[in-house]
């Protein structure tokens, strides 16, 4: 890559894919088994920057533009665009996760989480905050943890339900991951928080 490397994913085959940054703008695929050798390099005309990218159920790997906020799905196998979803988001994608069902989640500093189908990339729904809109981790009571500049907000995704607003001391949430035991932890600036997601977070 010629610029910082944001996304790693691995593969179904076992193959790694990276994906590059504002000077880089492109997707790789290596082979760990040999050496981690340059197995393609994927460029799409209009893909600016890579702030997100995850696996699809399906084995497509499906990207967020940094930049205008596209969302580009492809066949890492040849590396093929199966779809882009011009404007997904009206300012840059932060952060994509992916539901247990296939669907996908994305977020964006344009205030907006957005749900899609993971099988025909249509969009299901959009929940809106006040807040620019960072990392996502989807909890295991079918509930979506959004790490925004001054909260970590908890969602129902069936019902679109802000729930809870978790209160990150006046800093950006900028890590979410759920552990074993389906507890959150959250990352600030300057703090890590554990909470409990059984009941009332």
């Amino acid at each position: 890559h010629k610029d910082v490397v944001i996304n790693l994913v691995v593969l179904s085959n076992g193959y790694l894919a990276s994906g590059g940054g504002w000077y880089d703008m492109t997707v790789k695929i290596w082979n760990p088994d040999n050496k981690f050798s340059l197995v393609r390099s994927i460029t799409f005309s209009g893909l600016q920057s890579i702030a997100g990218m995850t696996l699809l159920k399906n084995g497509n790997l499906v990207i967020g533009d940094n930049w205008p906020g596209d969302i580009f799905i492809i066949n890492p196998n040849n590396g093929s665009m199966v779809r882009q979803i011009s404007s997904a988001h009206s300012k840059p994608i932060w952060n994509i996760v992916v539901m247990s069902n296939g669907n996908f989640i994305s977020s964006s500093v344009d205030n907006s989480i957005k749900i899609w189908s993971g099988s025909d990339y249509s969009l299901k729904k959009t929940l809106t905050t006040q807040n620019e809109c960072f990392v996502l981790a989807i909890l295991p009571n079918d509930h979506l943890a959004c790490g925004t500049r001054n909260f970590t907000l908890i969602w129902n995704i069936n019902t679109g339900e802000l729930k809870q607003r978790l209160i990150s001391d006046g800093t950006k949430v900028c890590g979410l991951v759920v552990l074993k035991n389906g507890e959150l932890v959250s990352s600030s600036d300057n703090s890590i928080k554990l909470w409990k997601t059984t009941g009332n977070i």
